[in-house]
């Protein structure tokens, strides 16, 4: 052969060493990024999955791994992760990695056998690494990874278990109607309704035990419609909410009891049908708006008081809607201007969320109304309005009167003050103040304690004061009666009791005009003696 016809062959051969060469450096690199771990014998699992850890952490890992690794579903899978799956297929795993870790060998080898009594797991440990080898004889890997396959089979096991166990009813029809699978409580509505016999009635129900459901919904579409069952023993038909999903050309159905929820929207409706004749005979106008400031409800009187057009509260308008309604019907105080009037109202919804907002409202008509709100619950909030007018004006003509009589006493020389049947001063007028220093203002800080004492303070010491504390305490026995006391600036006053209506008493003083000297003058007066018959 000529030198010419050599060099293809011995390029080729120089090839060859390169690539073993190549592979030789990857494999002393494995062993070197894994040390302590020594391959004896054939590589097992050479062409399985192969997992490589170090201090618990996957550092690498071959194809079918990987593969394996996806059927995990983790993001970053650990010694633990990747032991749990691998348990399925090699029982006892998890135990003999223990053992290895609690031995703590410079290095340790093992082999665990399958569950299918044909494939191997290897494995080899020291400082710190780890390799799982997972070894499938020649001839059986199976078109999908075995894992993959007990993950599956777990997964269905899953959705079986909670189809069956599922507490509402779930069942699956073909497009003519065909049952074609129930769950447990589907099947054990169908027992009674129509007990399943051995005999004639096959075990199986041939037609569906709640009526047939509303229109078949589209694909990937939901329908829920409500349907009634007659079942035996009881009087009232069941009430059933059902939800059907459509899934290819079959259709699934899930059924759940609604009976309390029809019993509770029923008592519902008859609550607020209750509340609403309760609202139709208040003499107060009342108002309910929901979360979204709407209204939602109110009473005859509301219409009444506010004079709003039924047609337009029917509209459900909002709170700000109402209240410029109303103040273009002059049903609203006129403010000074339309800007602060507008941030009033803001405010007024605002108090009403908190449960304060309560004012009285004196409209250009005359009448005065007291508006009030308050929170509800879901965010709503109702508004009182009341026709205060006949009490305001009994209140003026009371305070009238009150400053009438007020005057009247303020005109008496005479120092006059009035008691209450509880002792509590309750009226005087301008002589009593300036005699004996109390002002015409609060009065009911005043009681007749106080007052006796300031009166002994001014006086010299007299039996008239006990008298008079006695008369006031003594409701039953009152009479008129006057006597003199004398002060201490060596003046006299008269002091004059005079019972009033209700229990109430007045007292009087007025200065005391001296008399002719007698012989006992600076003796104490003293009260007659009864003089009685030998």
């Amino acid at each position: 052969m000529s030198i010419s016809g050599l060099l293809p062959v011995m390029g080729a051969v120089s090839a060859a060493i390169f690539v073993a060469a190549a592979i030789i450096a990857g494999l002393s690199h494995l062993m070197r990024r894994s040390p302590g771990i020594v391959a004896s014998g054939p590589a097992p699992g050479a062409a399985g999955a192969v997992f490589l850890f170090h201090a618990g952490v996957l550092t690498d890992a071959t194809p079918a791994a990987r593969q394996m690794i996806a059927a995990i579903r983790s993001d970053t899978p650990s010694l633990t992760v990747v032991a749990g799956h691998l348990a399925r297929r090699f029982p006892g795993l998890r135990e003999r990695l223990r053992m290895i870790e609690e031995r703590g060998d410079a290095e340790a080898r093992d082999m665990i056998g399958g569950s299918n009594g044909e494939d191997r797991l290897h494995i080899a440990a020291g400082h710190g690494h780890l390799r799982l080898s997972v070894e499938t004889p020649p001839g059986t890997a199976a078109s999908v990874e075995p894992g993959r396959v007990a993950l599956l089979e777990e997964e269905l096991q899953t959705l079986r278990s909670l189809a069956e166990d599922a507490p509402q009813l779930i069942w699956q029809q073909e497009p003519d109607g065909t049952l074609t699978w129930a769950n447990r409580a589907y099947l054990a509505l169908a027992d009674r309704v129509s007990p399943r016999g051995l005999g004639d009635d096959p075990l199986w129900p041939a037609q569906p035990v709640l009526p047939t459901i509303g229109p078949v919904p589209q694909e990937g579409s939901t329908v829920v419609t409500r349907v009634q069952v007659e079942i035996p023993g009881l009087v009232d038909p069941q009430t059933y909410e059902v939800t059907s999903v459509r899934r290819d050309a079959r259709t699934v159905h899930f059924a759940v009891d609604a009976s309390n929820i029809i019993a509770a929207e029923e008592g519902r409706q008859k609550f607020i049908q209750t509340l609403t004749k309760t609202f139709a005979h208040l003499s107060a106008g009342l108002a309910i708006f929901d979360r979204d400031r709407r209204l939602v409800l109110f009473n005859p009187a509301f219409l009444d008081l506010t004079t709003l057009p039924p047609l337009f509260l029917s509209q459900r308008p909002s709170v700000g809607q109402v209240l410029d309604r109303l103040r273009d019907l002059q049903m609203l105080p006129e403010p000074k201007d339309y800007t602060s009037w507008r941030d009033r109202v803001a405010a007024l919804e605002a108090a009403a969320v908190r449960g304060t907002y309560c004012e009285t409202w004196s409209l250009p008509s005359g009448r005065t109304y007291r508006v009030s709100g308050r929170p509800h619950p879901d965010g709503a909030i109702a508004f009182l309005f009341e026709d205060v007018s006949d009490e305001i004006l009994l209140t003026r003509h009371f305070r009238s009167e009150l400053e009438t009589a007020q005057s009247v006493l303020d005109s008496l020389d005479e120092a006059v003050a009035v008691f209450s049947p509880a002792g509590t001063l309750t009226m005087n007028n301008a002589a009593y103040a300036e005699l004996w220093g109390r002002g015409t203002g609060d009065l009911t800080e005043f009681g007749l304690t106080g007052e006796l004492a300031n009166w002994q303070a001014r006086s010299l010491p007299s039996p008239v004061w006990d008298r008079l504390c006695d008369s006031l305490s003594d409701l039953r026995d009152r009479a008129r009666w006057q006597d003199v006391v004398r002060m201490t600036d060596g003046g006299s006053l008269m002091c004059r009791f005079q019972p009033l209506a209700g229990g109430a008493a007045l007292v009087a003083f007025h200065t005391h005009i001296a008399e002719a000297p007698r012989l006992d003058q600076g003796e104490p007066r003293r009260r007659p003696r009864a003089v009685t018959g030998s």
